[in-house]
């Protein structure tokens, strides 16, 4: 299945040949049932990479017409309506996400994911509070969910100051997850905001190994400066920044050290 995929990306994005990633992916389903719903889905990612969105909800649309029971359908629907609401999020089509999102939650009440990307997505819109309670309804919901736990522990400390609450819920997602980087990452974060410095660098650093993303290399020159190592935050900040010079975490942390 996975090889049936990779030939559709061969042939959409290197041999700019979109129709023919269409009609594999289409043939294939057709040839072998039991994979007809990934099929089905990774024509529906090129049609929305196409512009072609009204034709990607009614390729399923049609299938879930004649299987209305089949599950895997159902689970492929809810996946298209995220990547179409992430594709307008890139965009910066805020109320179209919204409105694809609201459609998703009408047709699937209290799915998990749907409810997860429209807590993000009120982020994306500076609604930090309702993007909160999304999130503490979804940790009520599902209690053991690293990734929820994470998210709302993580804005919690980064953006509404509320670091005391957020360290237990990290804790919580470290204990379920302890080699996830993002949520290292996020534990290092909550303990730099509590004073808690060189147990923050070595979270930071340990989530830095793992996963050398711009924005846990901003948070350990932040560490760094705060410590007094003014060499070592500036060596890091420059040097990741040959990298990612776009970086906006990168960008905010030099303009304020700078000041």
């Amino acid at each position: 299945m996975d090889a049936q995929l990779r030939v559709a990306q061969l042939l959409y994005v290197d041999l700019e040949d979109p129709d023919g990633a269409l009609r594999h992916l289409r043939e294939f389903g057709n040839a072998n049932p039991q994979y007809v719903t990934d099929m089905l889905l990774g024509q529906g990612e090129i049609l929305v990479r196409l512009g072609r969105e009204s034709e990607a909800v009614q390729l399923l649309a049609e299938e879930l017409q004649q299987s209305p029971d089949e599950e895997r359908l159902h689970d492929a629907n809810v996946q298209l309506h995220l990547i179409l609401a992430q594709d307008a999020v890139e965009e910066e089509r805020y109320g179209e996400a919204d409105r694809v999102l609201n459609r998703a939650l009408n047709s699937y009440p209290g799915n998990p994911s749907v409810r997860y990307a429209r807590a993000l997505l009120f982020q994306e819109r500076g609604r930090l509070r309702r993007s909160a309670t999304a999130l503490e309804q979804l940790v009520e919901d599902y209690p053991e969910d690293a990734g929820f736990l994470n998210a709302l522990g993580y804005l919690l400390t980064d953006e509404l100051g509320r670091h005391d609450e957020a360290l237990p819920l990290l804790r919580r997602a470290l204990a379920a997850e302890p080699d996830n980087p993002a949520i290292i990452d996020s534990m290092g974060w909550v303990l730099f905001h509590l004073g808690e410095l060189e147990s923050a660098l070595d979270y930071l650093e340990r989530a830095f190994a793992l996963f050398p993303d711009p924005e846990v290399a901003a948070h350990i020159v932040d560490t760094h400066w705060a410590l007094g190592n003014r060499e070592q935050a500036m060596q890091l900040l420059n040097e990741s920044l040959e990298d990612h010079a776009d970086s906006e975490h990168l960008l905010e942390v030099q303009q304020r050290l700078a000041q």
